[in-house]
């Protein structure tokens, strides 16, 4: 996520958000289980394909054909944070 997206409302939900939380559940006592659910790709288009903050309203069930770019847009965001998550979580495990 871009600096100053988590000032923008409904700016959470993204890959990125787990991603800097690592730190925090390293420290958590093993054995433990992490189930992270991230609303990123689901509606609402929260971000830009450079995972830049898309102004959305706060409505997990609308979807309209017509947000398909914009999807697809949100979708490339959420894949190259999940490889970043997969790439500082193997570094370290």
């Amino acid at each position: 996520m871009k600096p100053g997206a988590r000032s923008a409302a409904f700016a959470w939900g993204g890959v990125a958000d787990v991603t800097a939380k690592l730190s925090d559940i390293r420290e958590t006592a093993a054995p433990f289980f992490l189930y992270a659910h991230v609303l990123a790709p689901h509606p609402p288009i929260r971000f830009h394909a450079d995972c830049s903050f898309h102004p959305a309203e706060p409505d997990l069930q609308g979807w309209s054909p017509t947000a398909r770019p914009a999807f697809i847009e949100q979708l490339a965001c959420t894949n190259t944070q999940t490889l970043a998550l997969l790439q500082a979580i193997t570094a370290s495990d």
